[in-house]
């Protein structure tokens, strides 16, 4: 089954993904099971009776900062309007709806922000099954301390 690692919503995570990468970097990903401890660090609720089918944890760090990143990804026979208004009532009034066309599917993401932290819930329908995909990525940047100061000495 397809993910959705490059649709809109995410770009820009590869855009930092990129940069950081070009300013020496470390990149680590991990693959996880997406069980209650998982579920638990993203901060989303898990649509009922979906099956867990895979998770991941990303973590790139540079001299600019670092982005820790988990995802969490679910099935369900269920249709995709029912998993929109669950997820819709689970979601802050101000997260942001997109509806993305894929081609022969289309996709819907909630995308909101807690502090330094994105939150976003994306789900679509393929054949017969609606994909469910929870994530949260935090990024952190350097505190003044931990940036490098020129010398004024020769």
């Amino acid at each position: 089954m397809p993910l959705l690692n490059t649709t809109r919503v995410t770009h820009w995570v590869t855009i930092v993904s990129i940069l950081l990468l070009s300013l020496g970097c470390s990149a680590h990903t991990r693959q996880i099971t997406p069980n209650a401890a998982l579920v638990k660090q993203i901060g989303l609720p898990v649509y009922p009776n979906a099956t867990a089918i895979r998770g991941q944890e990303l973590t790139d760090s540079s001299k600019l900062g670092g982005a820790d990143q988990f995802q969490a990804m679910f099935t369900t026979r269920d249709d995709l309007s029912r998993v929109q208004d669950f997820y819709a009532k689970h979601v802050p009034k101000n997260a942001r709806k997109m509806v993305i066309p894929l081609g022969f599917t289309t996709a819907v993401a909630f995308q909101w922000y807690v502090k330094n932290t994105q939150k976003q819930v994306l789900f679509e329908k393929i054949k017969d099954t609606t994909l469910i995909e929870l994530q949260s990525m935090t990024i952190s940047f350097p505190t003044s301390s931990q940036r490098a100061t020129p010398s004024a000495q020769p």
